[in-house]
């Protein structure tokens, strides 16, 4: 492979933004963006993609559990974004790539103290 070709796809591949969808449940959870933004599920999310960032996200919302997650070591990994790019035409016109759902946990009371409801 030539040099040229890499240096190109370095150049194509190091920085990208990208349309993400934003769901949770319960919906109306508040998620903190890895640029700092704060914004309510549903929603659609621009984020920047490169190779060797991490995309971490804080998602709470009252009476629940807060979450922190790395969208990087879970949904939008190297071979998603390469293959999302690759062979969907739809996310070069700005289409989602894809959706990702939080699952917010209810606060309760120390273990023991559950019943057979908050398990649903």
């Amino acid at each position: 492979m030539s040099n040229l070709w890499r240096v190109t796809c370095l150049l194509l591949l190091s920085s990208c933004a990208y349309k993400v969808e934003l769901l949770s449940r319960p919906p109306g959870a508040s998620v903190e963006l890895p640029n700092g933004q704060t914004v309510n599920t549903p929603t659609t999310a621009k984020l920047k993609w490169a190779p060797f960032n991490h995309q971490r996200v804080v998602v709470y919302a009252p009476g629940y559990r807060t979450l922190y997650l790395d969208l990087r070591k879970t949904e939008l990994r190297m071979s998603h974004y390469v293959t999302d790019t690759l062979f969907r035409a739809k996310t070069l016109k700005g289409e989602s790539r894809g959706e990702v759902e939080f699952l917010l946990i209810p606060l309760h009371g120390p273990a023991g103290t559950w019943n057979g409801d908050d398990v649903r």
